[in-house]
């Protein structure tokens, strides 16, 4: 859809450059400051406002030449964000999933704050792991790594404490499988009752 409002403002761009710039194709033409970024939108305003009051034919065509860069500009970023959705998987989930899965993520921290048998540094690593699910749930499109990465680090504390971070497992495998359920692919998270207690770190073992 964006590439054809691109299209579309490119060629009332082409217009302006072959025809006269009016109020009307002016006025026309802020209908599309919608699809820029913040920053090219920045550019986007300064170029219409200097084609309103340009009264030389080469500035006029600065200008617009400098639009016509703005939408190739943005044109590269969607095939950039395009290519990272493909690449990466995703998952997306309605209004009362995701309010659950912030819930608990919130409990999550509850208990990662309150559990006195795990030691600063993975309570560390879990709450960060816990604030970047969380900033994934409501950005809307979330990333499927960065929950599968909360999973690990939950696994490798249930491997180091057994049985004292069991509500903490219970709690993600939810989340995981919140996930799941939103995901363009549900293979790419282990199901609720995969996840497993990673074996102690070697040099631990031998310490």
């Amino acid at each position: 859809m964006n590439e054809d409002l691109l299209n579309e403002f490119e060629a009332s761009l082409q217009k302006l450059m072959k025809g006269d710039i009016s109020v009307r194709r002016l006025t026309a033409l802020q209908a599309y400051s919608f699809l820029f970024d913040d920053d090219l939108n920045d550019i986007f305003d300064e170029c219409t406002t200097k084609l309103s009051s340009s009264r030389v034919t080469t500035s006029r065509s600065f200008y617009i030449e400098k639009l016509l860069g703005v939408g190739d500009a943005q044109r590269i970023r969607n095939k950039r964000e395009n290519l990272a959705n493909d690449v990466l998987q995703s998952f997306e989930l309605a209004q009362d999933d995701s309010a659950r899965l912030l819930a608990l993520c919130s409990e999550m921290r509850d208990l990662n704050n309150s559990t006195t048998e795990l030691d600063d540094k993975t309570k560390n690593r879990i709450a960060k792991r816990i604030t970047a699910i969380e900033a994934q749930v409501r950005s809307g499109l979330g990333i499927l790594d960065v929950v599968l990465s909360g999973v690990a680090e939950v696994g490798e504390a249930a491997g180091k404490f057994g049985n004292d971070v069991k509500p903490l497992v219970d709690r993600m495998r939810e989340v995981a499988q919140l996930a799941r359920s939103g995901s363009n692919d549900p293979d790419a998270l282990p199901a609720p009752d995969e996840i497993k207690k990673l074996p102690k770190p070697q040099n631990e073992e031998e310490s």
